[in-house]
């Protein structure tokens, strides 16, 4: 049995006449995707040696409680009818003390939250926003840094 190559398939080079497009504005609120914060105590893992499944646990717990309880908020059940493209963004902070001032920003914007509290040992552990447009949150993490 003889084998033999076909010869190499010719390439074109293909040219469009089309000109550089200028500069994109800036997505409008409206364009921004919907997105969930989580905002996590990273003195979980650092300091109180919890293992990674627990902490990630307690991001899951936040969300689930604040999904459930703004069921009837539009923009949740846009977010839910959207499952396939749901945006999360996740936070960490330094402790207790910067997850509460994380709150209080979030409060004075009226952005809803929840705070998880691990029971039975009554520890504040994360916070979790309900789906909301990234400029509305303004400043409220700023002394974050994604979650690591």
């Amino acid at each position: 049995m003889t084998l033999t190559s076909s010869p190499a398939p010719q390439t074109e080079s293909l040219t469009t006449d089309t000109k550089p497009t200028a500069l994109l504005s800036p997505p409008t609120t409206e364009q921004m995707p919907l997105t969930m914060f989580v905002v996590i105590r990273k003195d979980l893992a650092k300091t109180l040696s919890w293992p990674a499944g627990s902490v990630i646990t307690q991001a899951c717990h936040a969300t689930a409680a604040v999904l459930h309880l703004n069921k009837d908020n539009p923009d949740v059940q846009q977010y839910l009818k959207d499952w396939k493209g749901m945006t999360k963004v996740s936070y960490e902070v330094k402790n207790e003390t910067a997850l509460r001032a994380v709150a209080d920003k979030l409060t004075d914007k009226n952005i809803p939250y929840h705070m998880w509290v691990e029971q039975p040992e009554n520890i504040i552990t994360c916070l979790a926003t309900v789906p909301i447009r990234k400029d509305s949150a303004g400043d409220a993490f700023k002394k974050c840094s994604l979650y690591r």
